[in-house]
């Protein structure tokens, strides 16, 4: 468990900067900022046996965020253009998995199905404030949302030559959403609900042509679920696509010694982009990220 209070310096006026009426570090706003807590318990059990392996966890998380910000100045209002949120969330979760030895090929393979449960409930409001007095102004966002989700997934395992491995999944999400706005409606509120159900496959492909040499190729297709509120009563949750792909080799010279380099591209079908003036995040279109690492452990 944890709690925070925190600063924030926000963003300055180049030509403020330029003209030395402000320094690098200083802040129009000294009550830009906010508080931060945590609270988590955990409880997991394992069991292993010949060939087999399980694993239960549950967990449960409370967590509350206040957060003031300004970076537009008095541009969209005169009153300033600072802004409060405030985010409470409840999760609930569980995961669960088992994995098993297959003798396959006169070689030991293996066999892994889990599940993942988790729960949400989160309130949430953002609101404007008064640059003098810091009083509220106006409301722009009240919500309470639930959350659930089911995800069920495989993965197997095969080892076809000593040189040789695959390993394969498919992972089936499903995703129902329940929203209540409470500025919707002149004030009176307005409920939503919606869902949807996504499918991602994965798979590794490993050689290695010497005991100490491994060479590798790696695709995953994933999503990222959509912002609950934007959602329109019983409508297909359009998930973003998002596909990652890796390629790396991994080098024990020395029992001591291990190097890694990979290089890696994700393409994401929809991004998001934070938007300064609304406080919100805005769709951006599709985006790409290309890199590399390098890794040695000793």
């Amino acid at each position: 468990t944890y709690a925070a209070r925190f600063g924030s310096a926000g963003v300055l006026r180049l030509d403020d900067l330029e003209a030395g009426r402000v320094d690098f570090f200083d802040s129009y706003d000294t009550l830009q900022g906010g508080t931060s807590q945590r609270h988590q318990v955990l409880g997991e059990l394992r069991h292993r046996a010949d060939g087999h392996e399980s694993r239960l966890a549950t967990y449960a998380t409370l967590t509350g965020l206040t957060l003031r910000q300004n970076f537009t100045g008095y541009s969209g209002s005169p009153e300033g253009d600072r802004i409060e949120q405030h985010n409470d969330a409840l999760t609930l979760g569980l995961e669960a998995h088992h994995r098993r030895a297959l003798p396959l090929w006169g070689r030991t393979q293996h066999l892994t199905l889990g599940v993942e449960l988790r729960h949400d409930r989160v309130d949430g409001s953002q609101r404007r404030l008064r640059t003098v007095d810091a009083t509220p102004y106006a409301d722009e966002l009240d919500s309470a949302v639930a959350a659930t989700h089911v995800g069920l997934w495989g993965e197997l395992e095969l080892r076809a030559t000593r040189w040789l491995a695959l390993t394969a999944g498919l992972r089936a999400d499903l995703l129902t959403f329940d929203t209540l706005d409470h500025l919707a409606a002149g004030g009176e509120g307005l409920r939503r609900q919606a869902g949807g159900i996504d499918l991602g496959p994965k798979a590794t492909l490993t050689l290695s042509p010497l005991d100490a040499l491994d060479l590798y190729l790696s695709y995953g297709r994933g999503f990222r679920s959509p912002q609950a509120l934007s959602l329109g009563e019983g409508e297909s949750a359009p998930f973003t696509t998002v596909h990652a792909g890796e390629l790396g080799l991994r080098w024990r010279p020395l029992d001591t010694l291990e190097l890694a380099a990979a290089g890696f591209g994700v393409f994401v079908g929809d991004d998001l982009v934070f938007d300064h003036v609304s406080g919100r995040n805005l769709a951006a279109g599709p985006t790409r990220r290309l890199g590399a690492s390098v890794l040695a452990v000793s």
